[in-house]
């Protein structure tokens, strides 16, 4: 959210997209399905001009393509790409 802010704030016409699971089952560590959790303190939902939901295991299937193609760890934390194979 505050990268995004800023952001926004040095270029307005930057977009901003909020990714999160599909659903409230998910099983991913740390990230939260906005509908059936308590909203975190920083969640702004009018910095996003739209948000992406991912089934788990495409997200687990990226994070892994990322970091074994491109060297990129990412997800909500670094075991993120160490999840189903």
């Amino acid at each position: 959210m505050g990268t995004g802010r800023r952001l926004k704030e040095y270029n307005p016409g930057i977009k901003v997209f909020g990714v999160q699971p599909d659903n409230g089952f998910h099983g991913i560590e740390g990230l939260k399905h906005i509908e059936t959790a308590i909203r975190p303190g920083i969640y702004d939902e009018t910095i996003l001009d739209g948000t992406f939901f991912v089934k788990t295991e495409d997200a687990y299937a990226m994070a892994n393509r990322l970091t074994r193609e491109e060297g990129l760890w990412v997800g909500p934390s670094s075991g993120a790409a160490s999840g189903p194979h």
